[in-house]
């Protein structure tokens, strides 16, 4: 039977639990991910190990290589825990919270199938691809945040010029509540299990269905490839490694029903009829792998062909945001002023 908390503990670890994504969640909300970093970072060690230099000092060569700060200071311990036989994964662990979701997933792959600069260079390609993007999609919130929170301090100090600091104080106070009831929604849809009904209406919206289903294939066969050539023996197994590299947990479930449907002895291709969520062309190149004995070569193809989709699609995607950037600060101002015209 399954392991379950006793029920008087349950309230204490749904707690802590709660904190601790809450607190690894802010760092990402705070600060832009150092995406550009982390691609350099991931180059450089790729091409250290390849040139035959030792894990610790490839590690520490390029950390101090970084122009990221935050990142050469979260990991000046790292060579440290490396020399004392922790995994690279483990060792990297420090900067989980600035890191993208499928960073260390794909770290700890490579170790286990001793491909570590094979992963490196698909993450040093895969993290210059999302970069734009990702900068984008954050200034889609952070900027009308700005002129919101200015449009109330310059408010406030309006009515305190005009004699009515408790109004000001109202003002303010009215204004920053909003802000953490919006914080709060994004929360509860972010870090509960909510998430995985928002992950599955993102994969029913045009456009952003496409980009969400080619991240997924191109980082969850990019591994299944290392794994596949390193001749991993269980495939369960490997799918299992390969699909916490998939940050939309409705994939990611579906992955998990493939894994269950394979220990139930179905075939490959029978169980990856279940992952709805990939369209016909992989369901069908894997099953005819499975059958042709060319796994390997098929899921570096479903890798490659996903890859050379998303630039385009990220492209135009990135075109699209960039226009919705503008027109909400321009609609933030608008309102703004507007709002500082009563005064």
């Amino acid at each position: 039977m399954p392991n379950r908390l006793p029920e008087h503990r349950f309230a204490y670890w749904l707690l802590r639990e709660s904190i601790n994504r809450i607190t690894g969640w802010l760092p990402t909300i705070l600060h832009q991910q150092p995406l550009l970093s982390l691609a350099s970072f991931s180059r450089n060690f790729g091409q250290c190990l390849r040139a035959g230099l030792p894990v610790t000092e490839a590690f520490e060569k390029c950390r101090l290589a970084l122009d990221s700060k935050d990142l050469k200071t979260r990991w000046s311990g790292g060579q440290q825990r490396l020399r004392r036989g922790q995994t690279l994964a483990e060792s990297l662990s420090d900067a989980s919270p600035v890191l993208p979701a499928f960073y260390l997933p794909a770290v700890e792959a490579g170790e286990l199938c001793g491909r570590v600069d094979e992963v490196c260079t698909f993450l040093s390609k895969h993290l210059q691809l999302i970069e734009p993007l990702s900068k984008l999609l954050r200034q889609l919130w952070f900027y009308p945040l700005l002129i919101v929170m200015f449009g109330a301090l310059l408010g406030a100090i309006m009515l305190t010029i005009t004699g009515d600091p408790i109004g000001a104080v109202l003002s303010l106070a009215d204004t920053c509540l909003g802000l953490l009831w919006y914080f709060a929604i994004a929360a509860v849809v972010w870090l509960t299990p909510v998430r995985v009904r928002f992950d599955e209406l993102r994969l029913r919206l045009p456009w952003v269905r496409e980009v969400e289903h080619d991240l997924a294939v191109c980082r969850f066969f990019s591994v299944m490839a290392l794994l596949e050539e390193s001749q991993s023996e269980r495939v369960d197994e490997m799918i299992r490694v390969a699909k916490r590299t998939i940050s939309n947990q409705a994939i990611a479930n579906q992955l998990e029903a493939v894994i269950s449907s394979l220990r139930a002895g179905q075939t490959l291709g029978e169980a990856f009829s279940r992952a709805t969520h990939f369209d016909t062309e992989v369901q069908q190149t894997v099953s005819t792998a499975e059958l042709s004995g060319t796994l390997l070569e098929s899921y570096q193809q479903l890798a490659k062909w996903s890859e050379d989709r998303l630039f385009p699609r990220l492209e135009s995607l990135q075109a699209i945001s960039s226009r919705m950037v503008a027109a909400l600060v321009i609609c933030s101002v608008i309102a703004q002023f507007t709002s500082l015209a009563s005064f």
